[in-house]
């Protein structure tokens, strides 16, 4: 909900509405919930991006939910489509 309140219309006031593309992190999918639910209100054509870890990434914050324990507040269709990313030392 503090995302749907603040994030979302911060990141609409602050591009003025030409925001095209949100991209984020998939942690406990609060963050792309509340902001693709505020953005996707405001613009049906906002692209929602979510970021996974690859397989054998370990990037803090971040994480590849198996659909059996995704969050509960998860909406698949809130997000347009996902990315993986991977981390190198």
């Amino acid at each position: 909900q503090a995302h749907y309140l603040s994030t979302g219309p911060e990141i609409w006031r602050d591009t003025r509405g030409t925001v095209t593309h949100f991209v984020s992190s998939m942690g406990t999918t609060g963050t792309i919930m509340g902001v693709s639910r505020y953005l996707k209100e405001m613009n049906p054509d906002v692209q929602i991006v979510g970021v996974e870890p690859s397989p054998g990434s370990a990037i803090p914050g971040i994480r590849k939910w198996p659909k059996e324990y995704l969050p509960s507040i998860f909406e698949e269709p809130r997000v347009d489509r996902k990315e993986m990313v991977s981390y190198c030392v």
